[in-house]
């Protein structure tokens, strides 16, 4: 059995000085001014996705290619965990222990996530589990204050977040916002689930509003939309959706970003304007995939 390596399954456990590294080596990697082409030569990563995605597990497993490792091409039905064999966690573990280096891990539930960190001994990284109490999504809150910090140098800045507040990237997202200094303003509805590990952190850092139509969109540098749930089928009602016409009315002048997929909070005429960083989002979330790697090979290693 190897020792019990560090993870990213969660942000709050790491220092505003280790993320701001990763951060920095993202940079530097996306300017030339490193390279990490070989970095995970001889090494697998193995992608658990036991619930869908597409940007997550697409930017993880070209990321660690990239890097000279080797993906594993296993989804929810050609494992024994996903299908409905339901192979327990801890039977799972010790054979991805003994044959892979590296694991990213998706959840419909917060909790497998922790079951199965529990008997993971190797780097683990949470690529999204579940909703509402526990769940989180690091790399996504990593990746938009990576672009964050590229497109808006000044400071404070002002964010509205839109749509579920037990949305587990909104969750990660406001945590970490917070610990940068932003002023944080949310729209959200009532949570269809139970979230109230967070409940006291909205009320005491967070201001919230009823709609779209209850603030002044002029004051705000960013407009994050996150959608209303993880269930598709559920959409957003009007006074949640952003149009192009809303912006240009109200005086907007920031930038517009979403995790993605969307629905219909987010009209495609704000596609091809200047709006759009939902796009800078998906192609620079690569860097910050390559920097995490090696962020938990060099604290592993050591």
């Amino acid at each position: 059995m190897r020792k019990s390596p560090i993870s990213l399954l969660c942000l709050d456990a790491y220092k505003v000085s280790d993320i701001q590294r990763i951060l920095n080596y993202a940079d530097a990697l996306e300017g030339g001014k490193d390279s990490c082409a070989n970095r995970m030569n001889g090494k697998i990563l193995c992608p658990i996705f036991l619930q869908d995605s597409s940007r997550t597990y697409i930017n993880a497993t070209t990321s660690f290619i990239r890097m000279g490792g080797t993906a594993l091409p296993l989804n929810m039905l050609n494992t024994r965990l996903g299908s409905g064999w339901s192979e327990p966690i801890r039977d799972f573990c010790t054979l991805i222990n003994s044959c892979c280096d590296y694991v990213i891990f998706r959840s419909p539930t917060a909790e497998e996530l922790f079951e199965f960190a529990k008997w993971c001994k190797v780097p683990l990284i949470n690529g999204g589990n579940g909703s509402g109490k526990k769940s989180d999504h690091p790399v996504q809150a990593l990746v938009d204050l990576f672009v964050i910090q590229q497109n808006l140098k000044h400071k404070p800045i002002k964010i509205l977040m839109l749509g579920g507040k037990h949305i587990r990237t909104t969750r990660t997202q406001v945590k970490l916002f917070y610990r940068y200094g932003f002023d944080i303003d949310i729209i959200s509805p009532s949570s269809p689930v139970c979230n109230d590990d967070m409940d006291s952190f909205y009320k005491e850092n967070t201001t919230e509003y009823d709609n779209i139509e209850s603030v002044d969109l002029s004051t705000y540098d960013i407009l994050y939309h996150n959608g209303m749930d993880e269930n598709p089928s559920i959409k957003s009602p009007e006074n949640y959706v952003i149009t192009l016409s809303k912006l240009k009315e109200t005086g907007f002048t920031g930038i517009i970003m979403h995790s993605l997929p969307r629905l219909n909070e987010l009209e495609h005429a704000i596609d091809d304007t200047s709006y759009n960083m939902y796009y800078t989002q998906m192609k620079k979330a690569k860097y910050v995939f390559q920097s995490i790697y090696c962020f938990l090979q060099e604290i592993n290693e050591r």
